[in-house]
């Protein structure tokens, strides 16, 4: 195809134009109070027998302010993590979460108080993971 004079004229005649439009000249600012928070990073490897009968305590708090807390626990082994996160509000309750084998689970709690674990399988096998908490306070 050849690329004449009147092509290229007649598609630049086609073209349409940008128009600008001038913004409002006010900024609006909008200020928060300003918070400051201290963060406490708490982790520590799981390793237990599975079916024990009792539940064993990996993380306490003694203290500890109203906080909000990330909890992420991971299982590594064969056996299924059943957890307990005892929390000082509402009212001193108790979260109850079962993890699956070789999976993992974020949870976002207010004031943990408390982390135990028990672990179910096969009596010959160990249960194992890692724990990840960070706790967060305004100051």
């Amino acid at each position: 195809m050849k690329v004449s004079k009147s092509n290229i004229q007649k598609n630049y005649n086609q073209q349409t134009t940008i128009v600008r439009l001038k913004c409002p000249s006010r900024n609006r600012i909008y200020k928060k109070k300003e918070q400051r928070y201290t963060c406490k990073k708490v982790c520590g490897n799981i390793f237990q027998k599975c079916n024990s009968p009792e539940k064993i305590l990996y993380f306490r708090s003694i203290g500890v302010r109203t906080s909000t807390s990330v909890l992420r626990i991971q299982n590594n082994s064969d056996c299924k993590m059943t957890i307990f996160i005892g929390l000082d509000y509402p009212k001193k309750t108790v979260i109850e979460k079962t993890i699956n084998e070789y999976q993992q689970m974020s949870l976002i709690v207010p004031s943990i108080r408390s982390l135990k674990i028990k672990c179910s399988g096969e009596h010959e096998n160990f249960c194992k993971g890692k724990y990840f908490l960070s706790i967060c306070h305004k100051v």
